[in-house]
């Protein structure tokens, strides 16, 4: 077998004869050679030092040692590293130094050639739950031979073609040594080897980017085929897909790995990314301008003042006609109609010189927590009666009354207020079942009374929204910053609109960190939904696992 020489700067035997090396001006280690023929190498001691009681120690590079002043060592031919260390702090003195020197043998011969042939290889077969049969081959040397596994997990063999059993999965280094006859002779061949207890025990993935579907399935050591169920399969057979869906909508898509069972699943394409958002700045006796913040691809814009006005222009500017509280809603949605979002403020307008006398107005906006509508009557003037139509035949004469449709309409909601000298105002929007306002959904009301306790509460209560990590795994950390004390509200809702978690629901001030841990809850995306008096943040969320 051939001999690899490796040259150790001072090597254990150094270490535990003389101690730590210690530099001294008291010495200094050199030596010459003399080559005496046939690859004999004489070395002479020629170091200074200031008494006999020195001890010698030789380490050649080919792996051997050697004391006293003038050893003699017998190399084959090659360079070679020799190193002399000095030491008298064995007898008690303080005298340490060591040299180094290159040292060319020509007078020997050549080393000879490694004769050892053999050559060992393995393969592999996943045999399912955590089971493996591993089968060598073996060429050269001489039979028969002795086989040595190392399996990776702190077990061995020593059989030709073991199967193994691996407890637990992970990726481990699988090596085999294979001796011949003649012991001198040998081979080793080491691999990684991924290891899956159960290779159908895996988690399929998939969340939708606006059009383009992402898929991906975990733990998985086998191809895996796809089905995207409109009509497309992968070309691709890996766990790892991106998918373009040519129109929205929830399609069923399948996969198959390996040899499993196969696995199906929903998906939503084109959920809804719109965040609707605003703000205002008052100009005087009642008019305001509004700046649409909303991000997302929107296509209409809705807003409703609260006095019985609307616009669709992306940034209106409107003038109140009565001083009052009005809650002013801002509706966005998709080209198709099958997204929308709401942001509300409420404002105190103080501003208006001529009131008029009474004014009949409501705004509408999706309740997220019971998919119902809230409809908040904002209407002005001087000892108001009220004459609620539900548009289905029922009416009611309570300012702020709650009711429950029994059928999804659509229906026409209506207002009338009378006041002090008979003055009276009407004001209708359209409602209908599936919680969509304008000309959309809602199904159970329930009528607000719109509330301002300062001037600050005008102002978006929320400072800063961040949540982390995003896509998660099973815990995900929502950082809140609130202006000021108010109540929030924070829930996670499904993409149909229903309630998975409410994660608080109290009063907060200040910076806030709020925790979900959603073990229990499919992987799929989730709306967190983040709400104060004044103020709704919609975040998707992306459960992976």
């Amino acid at each position: 077998m051939k001999t690899l020489y490796k040259f150790k700067f001072v090597s254990l035997f150094l270490m535990l004869v003389l101690g730590v090396n210690q530099l001294s001006a008291q010495c200094q280690a050199s030596f010459t050679y003399t080559d005496m023929g046939n690859g004999v190498i004489s070395f002479s001691n020629t170091s200074s030092f200031p008494d006999s009681s020195i001890f010698a120690v030789w380490e050649m590079s080919n792996g051997s040692y050697a004391t006293g002043d003038n050893p003699s060592q017998t190399f084959y031919n090659g360079w070679y590293e020799v190193c002399l260390t000095i030491n008298d702090t064995i007898f008690g003195g303080t005298c340490t130094s060591t040299i180094c020197d290159s040292v060319e043998v020509t007078s020997g011969i050549a080393e000879p050639i490694d004769s050892c042939t053999i050559d060992a290889t393995y393969t592999v077969v996943d045999n399912g739950n955590g089971v493996y049969s591993f089968v060598s081959t073996v060429t050269g040397g001489t039979p028969p031979y002795s086989y040595s596994w190392q399996f990776g997990d702190g077990t061995d063999s020593s059989i030709d073609n073991p199967v193994h059993t691996y407890a637990n999965d992970g990726i481990l280094n699988v090596c085999l040594t294979v001796i011949d006859s003649d012991t001198n002779c040998s081979s080793v061949y080491c691999q990684n080897l991924s290891v899956m207890g159960d290779p159908c025990g895996v988690n399929v993935y998939a969340a939708d980017s606006l059009q383009y579907g992402v898929f991906e399935a975990y733990n998985v050591s086998v191809n895996c085929f796809w089905d995207f169920g409109d009509g497309e399969v992968s070309s691709d057979s890996s766990n790892y897909q991106e998918h373009f869906y040519s129109s929205p909508g929830t399609y069923y898509y399948c996969v198959t790995i390996g040899n499993c069972p196969l696995i199906c699943d929903s998906i939503l394409i084109g959920a809804c990314n719109l965040v609707s958002n605003f703000s205002y700045t008052d100009n005087g006796n009642g008019n305001y301008s509004f700046t649409n913040l909303s991000s997302g691809i929107a296509d209409t814009f809705e807003w409703n003042f609260g006095d019985g006005n609307t616009s669709n222009n992306t940034n209106p500017n409107h003038t109140f006609n009565a001083n009052g509280v009005y809650v002013v809603v801002l509706a966005i949605t998709d080209s198709i109609g099958g997204c929308i979002d709401y942001y509300t403020l409420t404002i105190n307008v103080t501003g208006v010189l001529n009131s008029t006398p009474c004014n009949a107005g409501f705004s509408m906006y999706t309740d997220s927590i019971s998919s119902g509508v809230n409809v908040v009557n904002s209407s002005t003037g001087s000892n108001l009666t009220y004459f609620w139509d539900f548009g289905d035949g029922n009416t009611s004469t309570q300012a702020y009354p709650s009711y429950t449709y029994s059928t999804a309409g659509p229906f026409e909601l209506c207002l009338t207020v009378t006041g002090d000298g008979n003055c009276t105002s009407t004001y209708c929007d359209s409602i209908s079942a599936g919680g969509t306002v304008f000309k959309g959904g809602g199904f159970t009301i329930n009528v607000l009374q719109p509330v301002v306790t300062s001037i600050e509460e005008l102002a978006n209560s929320i400072s800063d929204l961040t949540i982390y990590p995003n896509p998660f795994q099973n815990n995900i950390t929502i950082s809140l910053g609130l202006i000021k004390e108010t109540q929030v509200n924070v829930t996670v809702t499904d993409l149909l609109g229903s309630v998975v978690v409410v994660i608080a629901d109290q009063k907060m001030n200040g910076t806030n960190k709020l925790q979900w841990n959603a073990e229990g809850v499919s992987s799929g995306i989730y709306i967190l939904n983040v709400r104060t008096i004044n103020t709704l943040k919609v975040e998707k969320l992306i459960l992976n696992r």
